[in-house]
């Protein structure tokens, strides 16, 4: 039976951490895990994904204490849950989490879907100093009429030793799952961008200026190493004129203008604005009252980079990315989970324009948790199983505060 292995020898065990860069200064560190945990109402509603499945494995009884083994044993400062019933935040996460010296804070989805997002920190370093509730979901905007959600918060992380502290702006979303319907998907990620945006800007005490504290953006983004949709999110520009709403995820490979597809120009939502002016979001990711027009063209500018490393198209397979995966179910085994960070030194692909704000601190990626390969994985040993208790692997990075070199 699939996910059943003799003695529980378990392929997806060996994960290691790998180093990337070395410890420097006096830089406060942490960690940070994002993990789907598969929502039990998703779960029971796509049975047709686990089709060979003991049940037993399915089973919330079964699922919870280990999907809360595995968070704890990871031992982050931080931790990013999507798919959390909202049930379970209440009855069980956030109980046992707090018995583990974590505090939390959840999202549900909007409409009658059940589960949501949720962002534990340890109380010992961390301190909630904001939160936003985003949804996703505006009345009568085409672009915007699904029931996605993220959460975002404000963090203070104090030195016990020195007092010195440091603000943190962390984002949890899952986004659009429809592969047909990537215009929502990058509509949802402009939204995204503006509210981290609006989040992490700071007033400087000297001059009143903007400056912008650290950003994680962290979740189920599905959507594709190298694909439209994650190529705006760390170069910070988008040319989507002739992009195919079908292609902007990368499930159909990386045929990103055919003519067979509704280009993204033909369902924006104005002339020169892919969001409506009623949102008040310009096409450069922020917030504005008069509203800044950009000709086919979305940009952001938060600087982000992923944690994990996604080759590139010389080297990538046919659907994109290496054969790496954060998921795997009977109908796909792929990436689609990330934990994008603003980087100490600036990256090459960058969009740069004259309204960028100020990082007045940034942080040093020190390490990763290695990437799960399906090379040498049999193609029936799918998640959920009996020692993994989603269809989804947490991810987890190690970060610095630190000086910006930029």
């Amino acid at each position: 039976m699939a996910g059943e292995w003799p003695h529980q020898i378990d392929p997806y065990a060996a994960r290691s951490v790998e180093t990337v860069s070395d410890r420097s200064g006096s830089g406060l560190c942490f960690s940070l895990v994002s993990y789907n945990v598969l929502a039990d109402s998703l779960l029971f509603s796509n049975k047709d994904l686990y089709p060979q499945h003991n049940s037993q494995y399915l089973t919330w009884e079964y699922r919870k204490q280990r999907l809360l083994r595995e968070i704890l044993s990871l031992g982050s400062e931080i931790v990013c849950l999507q798919e959390v019933e909202q049930q379970h935040f209440g009855n069980h996460f956030l109980p046992r989490m707090r018995e583990n010296g974590y505090d939390g804070v959840f999202m549900g989805r909007t409409g009658k879907k059940t589960d949501g997002c949720a962002i534990f920190f340890r109380s010992s370093h961390f301190t909630l100093v904001a939160q936003q509730f985003v949804e996703f979901k505006r009345p009568k905007v085409r672009v915007l009429d699904r029931d996605n959600i993220a959460l975002i918060v404000r963090l203070e992380a104090v030195a016990s030793d020195t007092g010195h502290s440091e603000l943190l702006c962390v984002a949890c979303t899952h986004l659009l799952f429809n592969h047909n319907r990537g215009e929502m998907k990058l509509a949802q990620t402009m939204v995204l961008m503006a509210e981290v945006d609006r989040m992490a800007r700071l007033k400087t005490s000297d001059d009143g200026k903007d400056v912008m504290c650290p950003i994680v953006i962290a979740g189920d983004f599905n959507a594709q190493p190298l694909c439209p949709l994650y190529h705006f999110i760390v170069r910070g520009k988008l040319l989507y004129g002739d992009i195919a709403s079908k292609s902007m995820d990368g499930e159909y490979g990386m045929d990103w203008t055919s003519r067979s597809r509704l280009p993204l120009k033909e369902v924006a939502s104005e002339r020169n604005r892919y969001l409506p002016a009623s949102i008040g979001i310009s096409n450069y990711c922020v917030f504005e009252k008069q509203l800044a027009k950009s000709t086919d063209t979305a940009m952001h500018m938060l600087r982000l980079v992923s944690a994990y490393e996604h080759g590139s198209h010389e080297k990538s397979t046919a659907r994109g990315g290496d054969d790496s995966f954060t998921t795997r179910h009977l109908l796909s085994c792929c990436t689609v989970d990330y934990i994008f960070f603003t980087p100490q030194t600036p990256s090459p692909v960058w969009w740069k324009t004259s309204g960028d704000i100020p990082f007045h601190r940034t942080l040093r990626l020190l390490a990763r948790r290695h990437a799960v390969s399906a090379t040498g994985i049999p193609e029936d040993d799918v998640l959920p199983n009996a020692l993994h208790s989603s269809d989804h692997l947490p991810i987890q990075a190690f970060f610095q505060f630190t000086a910006p070199k930029y």
